[in-house]
């Protein structure tokens, strides 16, 4: 009630213009909130991976975290094992998802991850 009469005033506002205010008055803090609670901790995290040192001891290191990274065999092996998993499970199911929403009938699962499987070892 308060923030009717704070919205009054001297000028007179019909309706409308009133819900509208009060909108954005309700907006305001939930991007405020998204901000602070997403945004921020992601540009944050963002500039600690170019730092390297713990602590109040970090200092600026560029690119450095980012070439030793994909320098290391294990970090390559691994990623590779992710996209292995992924090309082998989640494409396949979703072919066939897709098809079975365009065509009503459910293709065989063997047939999608096979041919995903041969797609997978012409690129590697």
């Amino acid at each position: 009630m308060a923030l009717f009469l704070m919205i009054k005033g001297d000028v007179e506002m019909n309706l409308r213009m009133k819900q509208k205010l009060m909108g954005w008055i309700f907006l305001v803090p939930a991007v405020a909130l998204i901000i602070c609670l997403s945004l921020y901790p992601a540009i944050q995290a963002l500039l600690i991976s170019f730092k390297t040192g713990t602590g109040v001891n970090m200092h600026w290191n560029g690119f450095g975290n980012y070439v030793r990274i994909f320098e290391d065999k294990v970090f390559l092996q691994s990623i590779k094992n992710c996209n292995w998993l992924f090309n082998s499970s989640v494409v396949p199911n979703s072919l066939a998802a897709k098809t079975n929403a365009l065509t009503g009938s459910f293709p065989s699962l063997i047939t999608a991850y096979l041919s995903v499987v041969r797609l997978c070892s012409t690129i590697s």
